[in-house]
């Protein structure tokens, strides 16, 4: 929320023009909803002053923002393409925000049918997510599935030896086992703090979590609800130290919760792969 980019710039050769600098952060859930619907209303009245453009591509978060570019691609007779992130309503009625059978999560659906019927091009990030958009009925020539990646010319593999973020964090001659990412509500960590537990007397393995979301709170709560001293947490790490955080583990863990599976991907294994880390998928 503190951090405020330039309203215009020219980035690689491309004119960026920003909408609402000001944001209220994801510190709960009203919060979130509140920053999805300005920026929303801001991205509607920009789009009403700008010229018309051959194509227009939205991503799905915040989400529904494809609805607001979708009308204005029409209006327009623009192209329009989506590109999924993640699937919602899909994915806020799975969480409980939006209870299943009410009118709004009907309204919520139809406006999410109405951006994928009117897109040319749905690009989503895995075969699950297609298999979910075809079980809808959406057309399958429309679709694509195209993996993310890392941000490659940030990454590099740093030796232990020459780690200084391994001496920063006191993890020289340990064992590190990480979890670097999103601590969502789609990424359970039970089995993880479980591991944690097992391994709170063995002094040569250590758990490192870095990141943020609804559920690094838990992280802190069981640590301090043990007395765990196996686990360090950080904050979310600027992109330019992100080789030094990643290539710090022995062993990375990534995990899915088996009813989120085609709503959102798990995007962390691409750095750790850009590393060459070992990791375990929970899911």
């Amino acid at each position: 929320p503190r951090l405020v980019y330039q309203a215009r710039e020219i980035y690689q050769g491309v004119k960026v023009i920003r909408v609402w600098p000001f944001s209220f952060g994801r510190k709960n859930r009203r919060a979130r909803i509140l920053d999805a619907l300005m920026l929303m209303l801001a991205f509607a009245w920009k789009l009403l002053w700008m010229t018309r453009f051959d194509k227009i591509v939205a991503m799905s978060s915040p989400p529904l923002v494809g609805f607001i570019a979708c009308l204005s691609a029409r209006w327009r007779k623009s192209e329009f393409l989506y590109w999924v992130m993640d699937l919602n309503p899909d994915e806020a009625i799975e969480l409980g925000w939006v209870a299943r059978e009410t009118l709004l999560a009907k309204v919520l659906q139809k406006i999410s049918r109405f951006i994928f019927d009117r897109s040319s091009k749905i690009i989503v990030l895995d075969r699950f997510m297609r298999d979910r958009l075809l079980l809808q009925g959406i057309e399958p020539e429309k679709i694509s599935v195209i993996p993310p990646w890392s941000h490659d010319k940030d990454l590099e593999t740093i030796s232990h030896e020459m780690n200084p973020f391994r001496k920063t964090h006191g993890l020289e001659g340990k064992f590190v086992v990480m979890y670097s990412g999103n601590h969502s509500l789609c990424h359970p960590l039970d089995t993880l703090l479980e591991a944690v537990f097992r391994l709170r007397d063995d002094p040569a393995v250590v758990f490192v979590f870095i990141g943020g979301g609804a559920r690094a709170s838990e992280v802190l709560n069981f640590k301090r609800a043990h007395g765990l001293e196996n686990i360090v947490q950080l904050p979310y790490q600027d992109r330019s130290k992100l080789k030094y955080s990643l290539s710090a583990a022995d062993l990375h863990i990534v995990t899915m919760e088996e009813r989120f599976v085609g709503m959102v991907h798990p995007c962390k294994i691409y750095g750790i792969l850009r590393i060459g880390r070992p990791f375990i998928y929970l899911g």
